[in-house]
């Protein structure tokens, strides 16, 4: 079958993705999605996207049970039915983002009385647009408006076993590749699970990327186990192997390192010091509760233990002096959580400092507030904020619309900017009204005045966006 110029889905292989969907899908969503994909298609004057017949190929297959069957079992690479993950072009984005235009009118209505519809696919967006735009489809499709966070569940756990398998480690650790973007290690992860199934231990595999990759390390499969500390001559007492002096040095040190760079740099992004200063914090109070509790352990031990050789004087005098060695030892892990714990004074000290540089601006201008809410609608429907334009304000009212290219309908929105807080509401075509303030959706906005520049934090992701004015 000839692939279409520009089209980089590979269609003699790829039904599910001519119709925009994640493999293994049937029933109505399958019929939903063929007509849609097909209306698209069919107004695409640019030929960019699938022929017709490419798509009545596709539907004629995965319509019919036996032939759906055995073309499943073609994508099958292994007993586990792993299918051959591919990284998503700019093309299919545009062909995908032109399939979920065509259910705007829909999904607004929908997610207006359901708003937690609108983060459940943005959620899932996160780990391929085709798994969002599945969720919408049969979402619609069925009406799966009682439960649509169990739908949601649903279709993220097929996806990730149809190229990932069904090891519950290698999931996480997949799920974790997707989510930042490390597309060449999930085409990797993949192509490993194809070949070679759950046979490897999942550790081996993990392992193996991270290095070949340059990954950070992920939670591993197993917690550290437990070794035995012995002493010559007297019983032993069973210790984790993080009890070491080298581990709680190392630990204290990194706390040292980036209280210090924290302390004397007091320029570092906000978001990077939040995460140092949570690093610091929990290393010096980790430090310390793990240390009491050891010592606590070792006390309770050797009491025993000295009851027990009470009948010798000796080895009674031997093993508290041991005990007591034993416990000096932890002086120098109490100095340095001592030092990690000023070091975190310090940051916080710090951290306050900078509330003096990053305040909240109350009085924002008409350009500021163009410009934060141009990114905050482009980022709640997945647009750029460059085809977003501005028609009007009214006081804090901001009011920007953009144009859809699919069938040249114009979409309005309004912004309120009131202190340092916004928040949103649409156009409703069908009403000819404006719609509710969406209040669940609303922000705080920061202003750095130094640089110039707003941030806020998105309340469905938490990501930081940062606007320069």
């Amino acid at each position: 079958m000839q692939v279409l110029k520009g089209f980089t889905m590979a269609l003699e292989n790829d039904y599910y993705g001519l119709l925009g969907l994640i493999p293994r899908l049937d029933g109505a969503v399958l019929q939903r999605a063929y007509d849609l994909a097909k209306q698209v298609c069919e107004a695409d004057t640019m030929k960019s996207f699938p022929r017709a017949e490419s798509l009545d190929e596709a539907y004629a297959i995965l319509s019919q049970k036996e032939p759906k069957k055995e073309y499943d079992n073609k994508l099958a690479a292994n007993l586990q039915a792993v299918c051959k993950y591919k990284i998503t072009s700019e093309i299919d984005i545009e062909y995908l983002d032109k399939l979920s235009a065509s259910l705007d009118d829909e999904w607004l209505v929908a997610t207006k009385y359901k708003p937690v519809l609108l983060s459940l696919e943005q959620s899932l967006a996160k780990f391929s647009p085709r798994l969002a735009y599945t969720f919408r489809v049969q979402t619609l499709v069925n009406q799966s408006f009682e439960s649509p966070e169990q739908v949601a569940k649903e279709l993220n756990k097929l996806f990730l076993c149809s190229y990932f398998g069904t090891n519950t480690t290698v999931i996480k650790f997949a799920k974790q590749l997707l989510l930042e973007k490390q597309e060449e290690a999930s085409l990797e992860l993949n192509k490993v699970i194809m070949v070679m199934g759950d046979k490897l231990q999942p550790q081996v595999i993990i392992d193996q990327l991270v290095k070949d990759y340059g990954l950070s390390i992920p939670e591993q499969i197993n917690s550290p186990g437990s070794v035995e500390v012995k002493q010559s001559g007297r019983n032993s007492v069973s210790f984790s192997s993080l009890d070491s002096l080298v581990f709680y040095l190392f630990l204290s040190l990194i706390a040292l390192i980036f209280g210090l760079s924290l302390l004397f740099t007091p320029h570092h992004d906000g978001v990077l010091r939040d995460v140092l200063l949570t690093l610091v914090s929990l290393i010096a109070g980790g430090t310390f509760v793990a240390l009491t509790i050891k010592i606590r352990s070792v006390n309770r031990d050797l009491k025993k233990q000295l009851k027990t050789n009470a009948d010798s004087k000796a080895k009674s005098e031997q093993n508290e002096g041991w005990y007591k060695s034993y416990i000096a030892s932890y002086s120098d892990h109490y100095v340095v959580g001592f030092i990690a714990l000023i070091m975190l004074i310090a940051i916080v000290t710090n951290k306050a400092d900078e509330k003096t540089r990053v305040t909240q601006k109350k009085n924002w201008s008409t350009v500021e507030q163009v410009k934060v809410c141009k990114v905050y609608i482009g980022k709640l429907f997945h647009k750029q904020p460059s085809i977003i334009t501005h028609y009007r304000t009214d006081g804090n009212n901001v009011y920007v619309r953009y144009v859809r290219s699919l069938d040249n309908t114009t979409w309005s929105y309004v912004c309120n900017t009131e202190g340092n807080k916004m928040v949103w509401a649409g156009y409703l075509s069908d009403t000819k009204n404006w719609g509710r303030w969406r209040f669940e959706d609303e922000i705080t906005l920061s202003y750095n005045n130094e640089q110039r520049l707003a941030s806020f934090l998105m309340v469905d992701t938490q990501q930081k966006v940062t606007v320069h004015l």
